[in-house]
């Protein structure tokens, strides 16, 4: 007998793996920078924790789980996610 559960593990975790990066490259593309802050040339890095549901919308618990420092980073990052 074969055992398919660690090919059917290593396939669902691609798919996951490829999942989570389209869901990243769109959220980039979707971020739009500061303008007062880019100017500066300030920099920072805002961390979010968000839940895809299973129908594609974003549950209630969108949040900032590391501030990059800035309001204005923060708010934009959690705009990105929301587009």
């Amino acid at each position: 007998m074969v055992d398919g559960t660690g090919e059917e593990a290593r396939t669902r975790e691609r798919l996951y793996n490829s999942y989570t990066r389209e869901i990243g490259a769109r959220v980039n593309d979707a971020l739009v920078w500061p303008r007062a802050l880019a100017v500066r040339l300030e920099q920072g890095e805002t961390v979010v924790r968000f839940v895809v549901l299973p129908d594609g919308k974003l549950s209630d618990n969108l949040r900032v789980v590391k501030s990059s420092g800035f309001s204005e980073f923060d708010q934009a990052a959690l705009d990105a996610v929301r587009k």
